[in-house]
Order: structure tokens, then sequence, then C-alpha cells
């Protein structure tokens, strides 16, 4: 009841008629929303940190990969030699590596961190640089550990976007890479696929329909082959659209997700697929692939039917050919970003903060539906989950506390 089709694709959703769906959905917000009595989480005092942290609030901590018997995240910090964007490895609650991708002028401010990505014989990472030869343009260039220069690099051209992505083909052949391409012809979302095993010249191709204002490409490995592409759509609200979110110094504006299927080659294999509805105003989303296919997408939706209530979070289940879609945090989720933090355990668990910017955790379970109500975790106040290292008794988060004067990094606790 939350997205449309608008003739983009068959829809295979839950009925309005069908009460038990209904009903199973309406449980599953009602007990998200009913905290549990305690916090079921503790952050440990002891960590991982690396020499010359730098000044505390210019350190921006990335998206982390799991590794064997660790992880690998993108960081930027700013020492005493000055800035600098690397990828730090973590095995056994060690720092094993820093491998630093860019420093000084090279590095575009504000950009995202490096995001690493594990190979069959080497780790890569992409990165947002400067193009040296074209003044303020920039370039995402993909680097080898072990190899000096980049071993891919493409230009971007877009006039405020520094949003992109990159991930690894699940037989870790093929990176994929994605961003918002503002070219005066053929604009849009690009994806570019670099084959690992004989890196040849690619020549990105866009993915997005031309048709909507587009940012904030997300991808995804298929289970089968090839990628899901998926990004934020845009259009500007008429003045006589209704309710709408308040956001001081941008144009009103409604917004929702998009998503397509890719082959190997990055080549679309069906039409864009409209997620979740036109006249929404989704901020964030978060990707998460299952082994047997299917694709798990939680977005923050900021609508808000009366004011201060919070926003909602959306998951939509994308099969091949249609799309399920409950309701898992009817209302109060707060502006933060919405994250699926998993590990190679296979375990999931929900991450977002509330209206009243306080952070919540929701298990999920193997359809990635709540497992047990959001807990209100004020000890994990400032901190971010990366990865599940561990899940038996107890489940186990590397976490990232870069505001904080002890180990940058940290471990997580948290019971069923």
């Amino acid at each position: 009841m939350f997205a449309a089709c608008a003739g983009l694709f068959a829809c295979n959703r839950t009925s309005p008629n069908n009460s038990d769906a209904n009903d199973a959905a309406l449980a599953a917000a009602v007990m998200v929303l009913d905290a549990a009595p305690s916090p079921r989480c503790k952050l440990e005092e002891s960590g991982v940190t690396f020499g010359d942290v730098g000044d505390r609030r210019s350190l921006v901590i990335g998206d982390a990969i799991p590794s064997k018997n660790g992880f690998s995240v993108g960081l930027v910090h700013s020492p005493a030699t000055g800035p600098q964007a690397l990828v730090a490895r973590v095995v056994d609650r060690k720092l094993a590596e820093q491998w630093i991708i860019a420093k000084g002028t090279e590095i575009v401010a504000d950009a995202p961190p490096p995001i690493p990505l594990i190979g069959r014989d080497a780790v890569y990472a992409a990165y947002l640089a400067r193009d040296a030869e074209a003044g303020a343009s920039r370039r995402i260039e993909v680097m080898k550990s072990g190899v000096a220069t980049a071993i891919a690099s493409f230009r971007v051209q877009s006039a405020d976007s520094l949003s992109f992505d990159a991930t690894i083909s699940n037989d870790a052949s093929r990176l994929a890479l994605a961003w918002d391409d503002d070219a005066p012809k053929d604009g849009g979302i690009r994806v570019a696929v670099i084959p690992l095993l004989a890196v040849s010249p690619v020549l990105p191709r866009v993915v997005s329909d031309g048709v909507q204002d587009v940012d904030a490409p997300r991808l995804a490995a298929r289970a089968n082959g090839g990628w899901w592409a998926a990004w934020l759509a845009r259009r500007e609200e008429s003045p006589d659209a209704g309710p709408r979110v308040e956001v001081p110094g941008e144009a009103r504006a409604f917004t929702w997700v998009e998503i397509v299927a890719l082959d190997d080659s990055g080549a679309p294999v069906g039409p864009v697929r409209r997620l979740t509805a036109p006249a929404g105003h989704v901020a964030s989303f978060d990707l998460a692939p299952r082994a047997h296919g299917e694709l798990d997408v939680f977005a923050r939706d900021e609508t808000q039917a009366h004011e201060g209530e919070g926003g909602r979070i959306l998951h939509i289940v994308v099969h091949d050919a249609s799309v399920d879609e409950p309701v898992i945090v009817a209302t109060g989720a707060g502006r933060g970003a919405v994250d699926l933090v998993s590990g190679a355990t296979g375990a999931a668990w929900l991450v977002y903060v509330d209206a009243q910017d306080h952070p919540r955790l929701v298990p999920l379970g193997e359809s990635r539906m709540p497992a047990g109500p959001a807990t209100l975790e004020d000890e994990l106040d400032g901190a971010r989950l990366l990865v599940i290292t561990s899940s038996d008794s107890l489940t186990r988060f590397a976490a990232a506390v870069p505001a904080s004067d002890g180990p940058v990094f940290r471990e997580v606790t948290c019971s069923p």
C-alpha cells in the first residue's frame, strides 16, 4: 500500500483483502514499536585504534566488510601529517594493516571514505578522487593492494553529488561501480563492471531511465550472477501536493526508490522498477541480497501523518518478477540512516535512530522480518555498528566509536 506499479512491472503485493498477511505485517510493526523493558547490548571499553587518529571531529568511518577473523573498513582522518583516506584491516581484534589510499589535496572534501572490497587474490578499494587534470572535476579510482597506481578510473560529471557505490561479484571475479552523472546527454546512474582476473578498458553505461532526477546509487550482487542497481528518484512537489515534510533550504520534493536488474556486464535485463510510493519522502535505504536470490531493501520514509511523530521504515523484498512490501516500523523513525548490519554468519539486525535521536536495534529472522522488539540502546549513542563478527549465544558486532576518546573500533555484544 506504500508503493505504486505505474505500469512499470508486474506486481505481486500483499492484497488489502489478505487479512492474515495484513495482520502479520501489523503485528510486526507493533512489535518493533514496543521497546523491550531493558537494553540488550553492551559496548566494550577495550578495542582497536590506529596511530595518530588526529582531530576526532574530522574522523569519518565508512562501510565495512567482514573478512577472516575480522573486518576491513574505509575511513578518512586528519593526523598531524595531513588528511588521509585509508582502509584499515582488523584481524583477531588487532590492527593488521593501514592501507593509505589518498592524501592531502587528492581527497575530495565531504566525499565518503574508500569502500573496501575483497577479491580472490587481493583487497581492492574504490574512492572518489580529485581529478588533477580537470580542475574541480572528480574521478572514481579503483585501487588494488600491492599496486601503486589505479587499475581503473572513471571521470564523474556531477555538479554536486558525491555519492557512489562499489561491490564485488559472488565469485569475486568482477567489481561493479555506480555513480550519478550529470552529463548533458545520456545522464543518470552510470554503472561500470571491471573484470578483475584480466583488467581491460571498460565503457560505463547509464542504467536509469533518464526520466527522473536520480542520486544515491546502491549496488548488490545477484545470487545467480549480475547485479542489482538501486537509487533515489526525485521530483519537486506541486504547491497543492498536501501535507509535506519541511526541509529548510531545499525545494520540497517527492523521493522514492527505483531498481533495475543487471547482467554480469552491467547491462539491464529488465525494466526499471519503482519500489516505493512516488508521493513518498524516502531519505535513505539499504540493500541486502539473500543466498537464494531475494533482495531485501530497507527504506526510511520521512512522510508523517502528524508533525513530530517521526517517519517509518519499509521492508521491500524484491524477487525476479515481483515485490513484497511489509512495514516493520510504522512510525517514530528519526532522520538518521537505516542500516542492515550483517556478517558472514547470515544473521542480520536493523539499526536506526528514533524521533528523539536514540539508537534502536531490531534482530531479524531468516525472512528479514523482526524476530524481537526494537530495544532502546542509549549505551550505543555515538557508535556505529559495522558488521556482525559472530553469532551464537550472543551476537557480537564490530563498532566504530569516532567521537569517543577511547579506541576507535570496539566490540558490542547483544543478547537474543
